[in-house]
């Protein structure tokens, strides 16, 4: 996603704030803050977190429309390996690392009752990670190597099953098709249907297949808005200004307001993620951010190129940190402070990982 960036400075922004956002939602428990002690600040990341993930879903798709549309098989084979190539790194470093750790250090070992990190109390005593939390990795995540890479495993089996559509489907009835998508996947969430398919399931299996539906009316609207993306690049100045506000006002309103009903899932279900990660993404394309000087636009560009690395790496970092620094330099862990602390150590890995002078390991963090 980052290659992409360089062409909307509003989304690169957003790209990075979000990227932030996602960081946050493991690196910080902000329900332990007291509401005394939540400045502005806190208080805007923690409202605004939930959305990361949904933002970040809409633009992946927005880009990979034309592709989807021309049938580009080649870009289709780099979309895999670019989706499978991070999976498996961090995931594999991940384990690695855990497994070396935790034969001196309980804090990187595991609880064999459920596979997560043993931590003080614990009845059972903590034993190294196990092999086949590498296998249910594969599978999607695991609480032990990396929750976050649900998306990756998702992004995967939706980019199979779109290639797919737009191969069968005739062009004249892809909108239509898009449209019996997105109103299935709301359809599967608000039934119910979707948590009852997947509710009895290990968390491994049920965490990314069961938010495929969830994530189907993502995919959908993205990829009709990136279908009409020429027709939206020649919007007025007043049209784009009237369409930022509008996005800031809705996402005000229903952050203030609840509007929808929110459906038995796996967190990102519902109608509410899925319109205020749109007014966002919209807010942010069409503000009139083009004339700021390239002393601006390069850095954020530059920095918004990351964010995926940043997304793969942040709970590996965080676990180092928390468990082997922050007692060492009097932060807290899943503080505030700390989170930050941690989303700028991950884009400074992604940094320095990125100057290998190969594209295969650039390309695991950008």
């Amino acid at each position: 996603m980052g290659e992409e960036s360089k062409y909307n400075l509003g989304w690169a922004l957003l790209k990075l704030w979000m990227c932030w956002e996602v960081v946050m939602v493991h690196a910080w428990n902000a329900w332990t803050v007291k509401p005394a002690d939540m400045n502005a600040a806190m208080a805007l990341v923690r409202d605004f977190r939930p959305f990361a993930v949904p933002v970040f879903m809409l633009i992946t798709f927005f880009f990979a429309s034309r592709h989807f549309a021309s049938n580009d098989g080649a870009w289709l084979k780099r979309r895999f390996f670019r989706l499978c190539l991070p999976f498996v790194f961090w995931s594999v470093l991940a384990f690695a690392t855990w497994r070396i750790l935790g034969a001196h250090f309980p804090a990187f070992a595991t609880n064999p009752a459920d596979g997560a990190f043993w931590k003080e109390g614990c009845k059972a005593a903590p034993e190294p990670v196990a092999f086949k939390y590498l296998a249910l990795q594969a599978l999607g995540t695991t609480r032990t190597l990396g929750s976050q890479m649900w998306f990756q495993a998702v992004l995967v089996i939706l980019t199979g099953f779109f290639a797919v559509f737009f191969r069968l489907v005739r062009p004249r009835f892809v909108v239509a098709g898009l449209a019996t998508i997105f109103f299935f996947g709301v359809m599967m969430d608000y039934s119910g249907l979707n948590f009852k398919l997947f509710d009895a399931f290990r968390y491994e299996v049920r965490n990314p297949l069961g938010r495929v539906c969830s994530m189907l009316p993502y995919a959908s609207v993205g990829l009709l808005a990136g279908m009409a993306a020429r027709w939206m690049d020649g919007f007025s100045m007043s049209r784009r200004v009237y369409l930022a506000v509008l996005g800031v006002v809705c996402t005000a309103f229903l952050l203030k307001f609840e509007v929808f009903v929110a459906p038995p899932g796996f967190y990102y279900k519902g109608l509410k993620m899925l319109v205020v990660a749109l007014a966002l993404v919209t807010a942010f394309r069409f503000l009139p951010l083009e004339k700021l000087p390239s002393a601006v636009r390069r850095p954020v560009a530059w920095a918004a190129g990351y964010s995926m690395g940043v997304y793969f790496a942040h709970i590996y970092v965080g676990k180092l940190l928390e468990e082997l620094v922050f007692p060492h330099v009097g932060l807290v862990p899943r503080s505030f402070s700390g989170g930050c602390v941690v989303f700028a150590v991950s884009f400074a890995v992604c940094w320095l990982v990125s100057l290998v002078p190969s594209r295969h390991v650039r390309a695991l963090v950008t």
